[in-house]
């Protein structure tokens, strides 16, 4: 979930002015992000106590007691609160993360728990999951905005965020079941929601995608040439060759996740390249988010290993 929200970053910040205000402003905004996103963490398995129990799932607030949980939720929020108030942001940018904690709150409370809604559900936890961290975010760090790019941006994330979160509850259906959720699948019928995830969300994202990095090629060929490599890669890693013989079943399940590496593995990078910072920050940052985010070599390694023994599997056909 983080690598998109960076991703924003690394397009925005001016990493090329060395001020120490502005550097100071990013560590704040980090810590920022760090403490609201633990806070909401920590809001959701407060009042999943009872319900984690029934369905056997570990919650890491289950033998503590009430005070404990309060006071954490309290110092969570005040330190979330304070470092976003420390890294100067605007009015517009705030509304946004002034949104993102009321939807933790309208997800989880009791009272009103939108999660036990089988559409407000999903479409609160895309919003406060995957939508709003990248619009704050955004606003926080855009010099200038341009809000024509906001509208698809936001539908790719919200298919994005439907996808996932269905995708989910599929998973987490005997343990919501044993809670008495009413969650999409359970609501709609795992079939529905798998054609749903297959015929809508993923085709969505895809063409939503395909149309922005179309629409960028006059300002730069890195966004059109990543998502193409992307394609063709796991084309490759699919054998994709294969998949006029498969049968409708055998694809069904095949491309849920595939989407995920995109923005997980791709996007940091297409953000760099696009972005105007000098080649040597370009550098620096790739050698950064490498480091920070140590899996992306694990990932490639993978990726590539698979697309070797697939060609290697056709030579020996």
């Amino acid at each position: 979930l983080i690598p998109p929200v960076i991703s924003v970053v690394y397009f925005f910040f001016s990493f090329d002015a060395f001020l120490y205000s502005n550097y100071t402003r990013l560590v704040f905004y980090l810590l920022a992000l760090f403490f609201i996103s633990f806070f909401g963490y920590w809001l959701n398995d407060t009042f999943d106590i009872r319900l984690d129990w029934l369905a056997g799932k570990k919650n890491f607030l289950a033998n503590t007691s009430v005070h404990y949980r309060i006071a954490g939720a309290i110092l969570l929020l005040l330190f979330a609160v304070l470092f976003w108030y420390l890294s100067k942001p605007n009015v517009i940018a705030t509304i946004f993360f002034s949104i993102e904690i009321i939807l933790f709150f309208i997800y989880c409370l009791p009272c009103i728990r939108f999660k036990n809604h089988p559409v407000l559900g999903p479409l609160t936890d895309s919003h406060y999951t995957h939508i709003v961290p990248i619009l704050f975010t955004w606003f926080l760090f855009a010099m200038h905005v341009s809000y024509l790019w906001l509208v698809p941006i936001f539908f790719l994330l919200l298919g994005k965020g439907m996808r996932n979160i269905l995708l989910h509850q599929l998973n987490d259906r005997k343990g919501d079941c044993k809670m008495h959720l009413k969650t999409f699948p359970l609501f709609f019928g795992p079939r529905f929601t798998v054609n749903l995830i297959n015929r809508l969300f993923i085709p969505f994202e895809m063409i939503l995608i395909t149309g922005m990095v179309l629409f960028l090629m006059n300002l730069s060929l890195w966004p059109i040439s990543f998502w193409l490599a992307f394609l063709i890669i796991y084309f490759l890693f699919f054998s994709g060759w294969y998949f006029y013989f498969s049968s409708s079943k055998e694809l069904m399940f095949k491309f849920h996740y595939f989407l995920n590496d995109f923005y997980e593995f791709w996007l940091p990078f297409l953000a760099i390249g696009a972005a105007p910072h000098s080649f040597q920050t370009k550098i620096i940052l790739s050698l950064i988010h490498l480091l920070v985010f140590n899996q992306t070599v694990l990932y490639f390694k993978t990726l590539f290993g698979k697309i070797y023994s697939n060609l290697i599997e056709i030579k020996i056909n």
